[in-house]
C-alpha cells in the first residue's frame, strides 16, 4: 500500500486560507506538477477543503474533469494533524485502498481492492504497527459453510418493485458542469445502513467525477429511511453499495 501524507500538505500549508466562514468550502487549483495556480484553464488537478467538525477536516483531491485521487481527513485544515479516514483511488477513479489514522499512525483494518471491488488484501494495524495481514489468495481453499436462513433479509430501499429507480428518477439533478462537458458514468457509494435504516458512513467505491460524485453522495444521504437488514429475527446494522449511473440522452 502506497500509505503517504500527500505532497499536497506542503502546497496547502503555503497558501493563505481565506473564507466567510469555516463551515465553506475551500478550493485550490495545481497545474501537472501540483505548483499553485490562479485559473482553471492552468490547472489539471484540485483540491477541496471541507469542515466536518472541529476535529475533521476533509481533503478531497481531485483530477480536473475526472475521478477523485484521495480523500484524506485531520484534524485541522491546515493538514498537518491526519486523523480519520484516508481513501486512495486508481486512475481510472475505482477504490485502491482505505482506512483509517489516529494522529498520523495507521490504525484497524486497511483494505486493499482489486479493480473489480474486490477485498484481497486486510491489513491490521495498531497505532502505526502492523499486527496481521490477511491475503484472499491464502483464503481460496477455505469453504464457506455459511447458509443464509429465512429469517435472515437483507436491507433494502422501501416500497415496491422499482422504488429505487423512481427515486433517482424524481430527485437526481444532473450537474450541469457535467452536462455541458458531456460527462457519464456510474458512481458507486459505499455506506452503512443502522438499525433504524439510517444512512451512515458513507464513501466513493467508484469516482467519476466531482460534481457527479458529489450528486451521487447527495441521494444517498437525502434518501428516505431503507428497511434495515434482519438477523435471526433482530435488526442490525449492515453494509450496502449502490451504484449510481449518469446517463446522457
Amino acid at each position: 500500500m502506497k500509505y503517504f501524507i500527500t505532497m499536497l500538505l506542503f502546497f496547502i500549508a503555503t497558501v493563505s486560507f481565506s473564507q466567510k466562514s469555516k463551515n465553506d468550502d475551500l478550493f485550490y487549483l495545481w497545474d501537472s506538477a501540483w505548483n499553485n495556480v490562479a485559473k482553471v484553464e492552468n490547472a489539471r488537478f484540485f483540491t477541496r477543503v471541507r469542515f466536518v467538525n472541529d476535529t475533521c477536516w476533509q481533503h478531497y483531491n481531485y483530477k480536473i474533469g475526472g475521478p477523485m485521487l484521495t480523500l484524506e481527513e485531520y484534524k485541522d485544515r491546515e493538514a498537518k494533524r491526519p486523523n480519520g479516514r484516508f481513501s486512495y483511488m486508481r486512475p481510472d477513479g475505482t477504490l485502491d485502498s482505505i482506512g483509517h489514522v489516529i494522529e498520523g499512525k495507521l490504525d484497524g483494518t486497511w483494505y486493499f481492492f482489486s479493480d473489480t471491488s474486490s477485498v484481497i488484501m486486510k491489513k491490521e494495524y495498531a497505532m502505526g504497527g502492523l499486527i496481521s495481514i490477511w491475503r484472499a489468495s491464502d483464503a481460496k481453499g477455505e469453504q464457506n459453510n455459511a447458509s443464509k436462513n429465512d429469517d435472515e433479509n437483507e436491507s433494502i430501499f422501501p416500497g415496491t418493485a422499482g422504488s429505487w429507480g423512481r427515486y433517482l428518477s424524481k430527485n437526481l439533478k444532473y450537474p450541469e458542469a457535467a452536462v455541458s462537458k458531456e460527462i457519464q458514468g456510474t458512481v458507486i457509494v459505499n455506506f452503512i445502513i443502522d438499525k433504524e435504516g439510517k444512512i451512515e458512513d458513507e464513501f466513493l467505491v467508484k469516482s467519476v467525477e466531482f460534481t457527479l460524485d458529489d450528486e451521487a453522495i447527495r441521494l444517498i444521504k437525502q434518501s428516505p429511511k431503507w428497511v434495515p437488514a434482519v438477523q435471526k429475527g433482530r435488526k442490525v446494522k449492515s453494509y450496502k453499495k449502490q451504484p449510481i449511473q449518469f446517463r446522457l440522452k
